[in-house]
């Protein structure tokens, strides 16, 4: 999924302040980040979705993993109605630690993309 945001110079940071989270020597600090973040996640994950990775390309490519069939159309569901770019906008404004919240100008999901996943677990049911 391609996440534009309203300030393009979000991009590179949210990534590289994601990497630096990761290589931070503080456990309590990384640990309290990751808990923000997972407190902000929550909603997918009871939805059976998880954020993976985030990978800058002009915008953000956002991997989420979908665990079943529903997670799918749990997905869309999010995403058509406006809530998913909510989440991520608390994810991204966490990691970012930002005073402001972070606007995502467009979250970009095409039928596509939601055809594939269903299709790939349709396959994975048949067998």
């Amino acid at each position: 999924m391609h996440v534009e945001f309203e300030d393009s110079s979000n991009d590179e940071r949210v990534v590289a302040e994601f990497l630096a989270l990761l290589q931070r020597s503080s456990s309590d600090d990384r640990e309290q980040i990751l808990e923000t973040v997972q407190q902000a996640a929550a909603k997918l994950r009871q939805c059976e979705i998880e954020l993976a990775a985030v990978k800058p390309t002009g915008s953000i490519v956002a991997y989420f993993i979908l665990k079943s069939l529903s997670a799918a159309y749990k997905l869309d569901t999010l995403y058509n109605s406006d809530e998913l770019n909510s989440i991520l906008e608390d994810i991204f404004t966490c990691l970012l630690k930002s005073s402001q919240t972070v606007r995502i100008k467009h979250l970009k999901w095409t039928v596509n993309d939601f055809n594939g996943c269903v299709h790939y677990f349709l396959r994975k049911l048949s067998k």
